[in-house]
């Protein structure tokens, strides 16, 4: 399944972070931090991917300013198709 086809069942101004895996890395890569409606239309086409607990999408908190606390925030995991 590909990012662009589970970005219309979540409200556009939910705040998400979006990983990638990399080679045999541990961690993933943050790939993008903020809105769904500011996603970047290149990352449409990549294919969801599972965590070490075999969730694409999870829910999760992010510290997005010093001051306002833990942000709330989706967290998906991607591949490139190449």
């Amino acid at each position: 399944m590909k990012l662009k086809e589970i970005l219309p069942n979540i409200d556009f101004l939910s705040y998400v972070i979006i990983k990638e895996y990399y080679g045999d890395s541990p961690e993933p890569d943050i790939l993008y931090k903020g809105t769904i409606f500011d996603i970047p239309w290149s990352f449409a086409e990549m294919e969801l991917d599972t965590d070490a607990d075999g969730e694409a999408i999870s829910v999760g908190l992010d510290k997005f300013k010093k001051d306002e606390g833990d942000q709330p925030c989706f967290i998906i995991y991607v591949r490139d198709p190449a």
